[in-house]
C-alpha cells in the first residue's frame, strides 16, 4: 500500500456513519475529496497513483479497470465548475471506521458531522492499493480524517451534475420591460390538486440532486434515513 496525506474539499462525506451504496448489503465509510489540479496535494496523489499504476499494470490497464483517482473534466464534463479538479474516492468497511478529529485535535463523535463538513476543506490520510477479485483496479483505503471548519472555495451547488436554476434561466428577463396597460383580471379558475415531485431533496442534501446522489451509489432508503430526501408522501418522518 502507498500512503497519502492530502487536503481537499469534501463531497459526499460518509465518514461518521457507514452507508450502503449498491444495495448489496455492504456498508462503507467514504468520502470524495476534490483536489485542485496543479496544487501540491494534486502532485502528491498523482505521483503516488501513477507509480502504483505502472507497477501493477506494466503492460497497460485491464479492459474494465476501476480507479479511485479521476479527472472531473472527463467524468463530469457538463459541470464546468469542477473542470479544474480531480476526485479522490476513499472508503473503508463498516468494521473499520476512520479516526476522525476536528481542528483542535479533538475526537469527533457527532453522527451529524457528515452534513456539516460537506463543501469544507478537510485533511484525509489513506492508502492506495491495487486489487483483483471480481473486478480490477486501484482503490484508496480511508484511514483518518481531520476537519478544518473552513468552507472550501467550490460553491456547494456546483457539487451536483445537474445545471443550476441560474444557468437554466439565464438570459430571461434581462432586456427592458415595457409596461403594459392594466387589464381586467380574468376569473379565477378552481386550482388543480398539487402533485408533489416523486423525489424531494432537503436542505441537508447540500444542493445535490436525486440523480447525482443515486449516480454515486445512494439509495432512496439511505437518502430518506439521513434526512436528505423526503419520503414519497412529501412529509418528514416522525417517531414521536
Amino acid at each position: 500500500m502507498s500512503e497519502v496525506l492530502v487536503k481537499g474539499v469534501a463531497r459526499y462525506p460518509r465518514v461518521m456513519t457507514a452507508a450502503e451504496f449498491k444495495n448489496d448489503g455492504k456498508f462503507k465509510f467514504s468520502v470524495e475529496l476534490l483536489v485542485l489540479k496543479g496544487s501540491e496535494d494534486f502532485y502528491k496523489v498523482d505521483k503516488t497513483f501513477n507509480e502504483l499504476f505502472k507497477n501493477t499494470y506494466p503492460s497497460g490497464p485491464p479492459k474494465s479497470m476501476k480507479k479511485c483517482w479521476k479527472d472531473l473534466a472527463i467524468e463530469e464534463p457538463e459541470n464546468t465548475d469542477l473542470s479544474n479538479y480531480m476526485a479522490l474516492k476513499l472508503s473503508s468497511g463498516k468494521a473499520y471506521p476512520p479516526s476522525v478529529i476536528d481542528a483542535a485535535r479533538q475526537k469527533v463523535i457527532d453522527p451529524s458531522a457528515d452534513g456539516q463538513i460537506l463543501g469544507q476543506d478537510i485533511y484525509v490520510q489513506g492508502k492506495l492499493f491495487s486489487y483483483a477479485n471480481q473486478s480490477q483496479g486501484i482503490a484508496c483505503y480511508l484511514n483518518a480524517v481531520m476537519f478544518t471548519g473552513v468552507d472550501g472555495v467550490i460553491p456547494k451547488e456546483s457539487f451536483s451534475k445537474a445545471p443550476s436554476a441560474e444557468s437554466i434561466f439565464s438570459g430571461i428577463g434581462e432586456g427592458p420591460v415595457t409596461p403594459s396597460a392594466p387589464a381586467m383580471a380574468p376569473p379565477v379558475a378552481p386550482s388543480a390538486p398539487v402533485t408533489l415531485p416523486k423525489h424531494q431533496m432537503t436542505a441537508k442534501a447540500g444542493g445535490a440532486t436525486y440523480e447525482a446522489c443515486t449516480a454515486n451509489g445512494w439509495t432512496d432508503q439511505t437518502l430518506i434515513a439521513e434526512g436528505m430526501m423526503l419520503p414519497p408522501e412529501g412529509v418528514s418522518l416522525s417517531f414521536s
